[in-house]
């Protein structure tokens, strides 16, 4: 089993590529069963390195999951330059939880959270491309059970910046808003949104106040009606991965 998190794509489509050519399935992490969890021979985690870290919604499953033990476990993590913390917290994580992280490796990706800084994305066709060669090998490592995990250690400055970044005043300032004027209420980013934070007011779409900055409302809002408190986005700044559609994404269901 592939248990994955992904806001613009980029995790999906390397689950998906790994599922394929794994003979395996993917999951996204809100739909994974305990049930099914328990009685997998295989658990593998692919998901965006987050502020040099692990997304809070994979954080938040790992600790309240049971694994099974002595299985074969593996993290594949996505990111546009920086590994950060993240694999080594995720060893951590699930040693906490008596489970051996086995195998893990790294994708480089498009860089989806420039837009925090008005940037448009770029590297999209060459990154996406090395991608697929980069799965490729992953694949085939997985499917000889390779065991690569050398642990690690934890870069501070990097813990540091990440523990500011969770700090109230940055995350309102990158928690997204809604423009009433242009939202036309269509539904999207409340289906989308991983973290079951956006809902209905007044006709309107509304973002409560449990956002985990995935950015996943921002980056698929046809309107461009979502954007961040201090600066407006553009619509030439949203990026989602090339060959992922919108309709994989959505798995809440909401409306």
């Amino acid at each position: 089993m592939i248990i994955y998190f992904s806001g613009t794509g980029n995790s999906l489509k390397i689950a998906q590529q790994l599922a394929e050519q794994t003979n395996d399935t993917a999951i996204h992490i809100n739909q994974a069963e305990q049930s099914e969890i328990l009685m997998s021979s295989s658990i593998g985690f692919v998901f965006p390195v987050y502020n040099y870290d692990i997304p809070v919604l994979v954080k938040n499953f790992i600790k309240k999951t049971d694994f099974p033990k002595s299985i074969f476990t593996f993290g594949i993590i996505t990111h546009g330059g920086d590994k950060g913390n993240a694999l080594f917290n995720l060893s951590t994580l699930l040693k906490e939880k008596d489970v051996e992280l086995t195998y893990t490796n790294d994708v480089l990706m498009p860089v989806s959270s420039r837009i925090m800084y008005g940037m448009v994305t770029d590297k999209i066709a060459e990154r996406t491309a090395n991608a697929k060669a980069k799965v490729t090998h992953i694949a085939s490592e997985l499917r000889n059970r390779i065991n690569n995990q050398k642990g690690g250690r934890k870069k501070h400055l990097l813990a540091l910046i990440s523990h500011m970044v969770e700090s109230n005043f940055l995350k309102k300032r990158f928690t997204p808003v809604i423009d009433s004027e242009i939202c036309t209420n269509c539904g999207i980013c409340i289906d989308a949104c991983p973290a079951l934070n956006i809902t209905e007011q007044s006709s309107k779409a509304f973002i409560g106040a449990n956002c985990v900055q995935c950015m996943t409302c921002i980056h698929w809002c046809p309107h461009v009606a979502i954007h961040f408190k201090s600066r407006q986005v553009k619509a030439k700044q949203q990026y989602h991965h090339p060959d992922v559609k919108l309709k994989e994404l959505i798995i809440n269901k909401n409306r």
